[in-house]
């Protein structure tokens, strides 16, 4: 059985940790694209990957489904589906920089790996083997672009040089959810028992940070603006803390009304996210309803990511 870092909103399990139910079923109307298998120049019906050609010039949203194995591609904002990339094994973690060129990352948690894909691609361009570590989630170093990548069985974070398979392993304080890195090259992370830590840029070991809010249970880790943003899958709420040294205090509450703060990303003025099985795009930090929804049939919350065209 493999490890969720998702929860489902729309089944009844017990959770301990991150241990996702099993068995559940996958079908053509779960995490697909709303549309006709005819419409995709290849057809997902075949399992096949496909990208229309336009995709390439448009700034993509990409969506993981950990149930799924396979990401979906979407134009933002608009939100048309324009791909789907199969045979990703309990895809979960996405993540990107604008400065790697719209490159992007995810972790294929069923496959103890990690895979690097251009901007509109279809086939991996570099394939990460985490070996018997099993991956959860990633985030890209503005500063280097390196790769972080949290390891759910050992309790650790390896980080990979950029475009490379080579990586250091670091010791984290807990079981490790969620990442992310500041603009100076700071990598945080949330996890089991609700906490924080933070590995400084060429630091070589996680020191705990202290926060003023608590959350149920940790969802996505990004940093905005000035601020840590930190999701609770819960409460359905990103909270946004300024960070002062090891304690962070509460600045912000962004309710995610009837959505899932889970493989959040925020984009500029928005913040994408699952809501109630479908993609929802909410206005941040204002948050309330979502004033965009894309239609997809999920189970329960996904990962996203968003990769700037070059």
């Amino acid at each position: 059985m493999k490890s969720a870092l998702l929860r489902a909103s729309a089944i009844s399990c017990a959770l301990l940790a991150l241990t996702a139910c099993g068995g559940l079923p996958f079908g053509a109307a779960q995490g697909r694209p709303a549309q006709d298998d005819t419409q995709s120049p290849i057809g997902t019906a075949h399992g096949r990957s496909w990208m229309l050609p336009a995709a390439k010039g448009s700034d993509l949203l990409y969506v993981s489904y950990f149930y799924g194995n396979d990401v979906l591609a979407y134009t933002y904002p608009g939100g048309q589906s324009v791909g789907e990339i199969t045979g990703i094994p309990e895809a979960q973690g996405e993540c990107t920089s604008k400065k790697r060129g719209g490159k992007w990352w995810v972790v294929a948690t069923g496959a103890n790996e990690v895979l690097e894909f251009a901007h509109g691609g279809t086939t991996p361009i570099l394939t990460i083997n985490t070996m018997s570590d099993q991956p959860g989630s990633c985030a890209v170093d503005p500063t280097t672009g390196n790769v972080a990548v949290t390891m759910l069985t050992t309790s650790t974070v390896v980080v990979y040089t950029s475009g490379g398979i080579d990586g250091t392993t670091y010791t984290t304080p807990f079981e490790p959810f969620f990442c992310g890195y500041d603009p100076k090259g700071n990598l945080y992370i949330d996890g089991s028992g609700s906490m924080v830590a933070r590995l400084p840029h060429g630091g070589s070991s996680f020191e705990s940070i202290t926060l003023n809010q608590s959350f149920i249970f940790p969802g996505g880790v990004q940093w905005h603006d000035d601020r840590l943003a930190i999701g609770d899958q819960d409460a359905s709420n990103v909270y946004e803390f300024r960070i002062h040294g090891t304690s962070g205090t509460l600045e912000d509450t962004t309710p995610l009304t009837g959505g899932a703060a889970a493989g959040f990303w925020i984009q500029g003025k928005y913040v994408i996210a699952e809501d109630a099985g479908d993609i929802g795009i909410w206005n941040y930090p204002a948050g309330g309803s979502p004033f965009q929804t894309i239609s997809a049939g999920f189970y329960g919350s996904i990962g996203a990511t968003v990769s700037v065209a070059r």
